[in-house]
């Protein structure tokens, strides 16, 4: 049969092309790096947390102007025709 030795190198090279081509596949689609991948995709900090629930009002505030103001543009567009 095949020995022991072979087979963990087998494994071994399966895997760093498993690795390889879950790389490629973040690259082009996300197009970062599967080590970038992870690091982005992990959950926020404490202090993320609760820097976001301060700037909560802010931002919703912010959302609803910019959201009014493309909704105004949009008409100014048409009505112009530009």
């Amino acid at each position: 049969m095949f020995d022991k030795k072979i087979i963990k190198v087998m494994l071994l090279l399966v895997a760093c092309a498993f690795l390889f081509l879950a790389d490629q596949f973040t690259s082009n689609t996300y197009d970062l790096t599967l080590f970038e991948y992870f690091k982005y995709s992990s959950d926020i900090t404490e202090q993320e947390r609760e820097y976001l629930q301060k700037r909560k009002l802010f931002i919703t505030l912010l959302t609803k102007t910019l959201l009014l103001l493309l909704l105004r543009m949009k008409k100014m567009v048409s009505t112009k025709g530009w």
